[in-house]
């Protein structure tokens, strides 16, 4: 098995349905298994994934165990060699797997990957990765770069 994935679903049905199409198309010819651990939605998640995605292993919690729990439900029972936590509000592009797969076999160092991260813009999401806070970085966190920190002035006809 190449890789494991794990998704903590609350009331996403939606979102969850666009992330599960785009790892369809993702997963591609790789050995994989992909979990959804649903945290009791009462939006008719789990039955959309029952319905919608039967290659999905479901597992439909009677109570809302939180993200970290959930997570580690399936992370329990995985047999992948590579291991996804993945958000439900994720659309993955079609070569991420085999990118990140390729990445970490070449680096058998590496103990932990991420992708970079873009929002529907393009631009890249500057919350997807995580510093040792400093009262410097929040600054710039808060206050991003902006085109110009000054109004310009209309010139005058005289």
């Amino acid at each position: 098995m190449d890789l494991s994935i794990a998704i903590v679903s609350y009331n996403t049905r939606e979102i969850l349905e666009d992330c599960l199409r785009s790892v369809k198309v993702a997963i591609g010819k790789l050995k994989s298994e992909v979990f959804v651990v649903d945290n009791d939605s009462k939006d008719g998640t789990a039955q959309m994934v029952r319905e919608k995605f039967p290659w999905v292993k479901l597992i439909a919690n009677k109570d809302n165990k939180g993200f970290g729990k959930a997570n580690n439900q399936a992370l329990k029972i995985v047999k992948g060699k590579y291991i996804l936590v993945l958000n439900p509000d994720t659309k993955v592009l079609p070569d991420t797997f085999t990118k990140m797969i390729s990445f970490m076999d070449r680096h058998p160092d590496v103990g932990m990957g991420t992708c970079k991260i873009e929002l529907f813009t393009g631009k890249i999401d500057r919350d997807c990765r995580r510093h040792f806070p400093t009262p410097w970085r929040s600054f710039t966190h808060f206050f991003p770069k902006t085109e110009s920190l000054t109004q310009t002035r209309p010139q005058s006809g005289a």
